[in-house]
């Protein structure tokens, strides 16, 4: 399960393998964050959906160390 979460936060949404494993309000965060990301590099500021990219894998190194 912990690999799937992974999966989802590195490669497909970050945040949502976060609360596929549980950590519904943090996975919530880092996609909002994600999203305001998303939108603010139209005006070039993709800095917050790098910040959101790590915090959601480091999210899930943390899971996987309290498994």
């Amino acid at each position: 399960m912990a690999v799937v979460c992974i999966f989802f936060n590195i490669f497909i949404w970050p945040g949502l393998g976060t609360i596929i494993a549980g950590k519904t309000m943090v996975g919530t965060i880092q996609i909002i964050l994600y999203l305001i990301g998303f939108f603010a590099s139209i005006t070039s500021l993709p800095i917050l959906m790098l910040i959101a990219w790590i915090w959601g894998i480091i999210s899930m190194i943390k899971i996987i160390k309290d498994c």
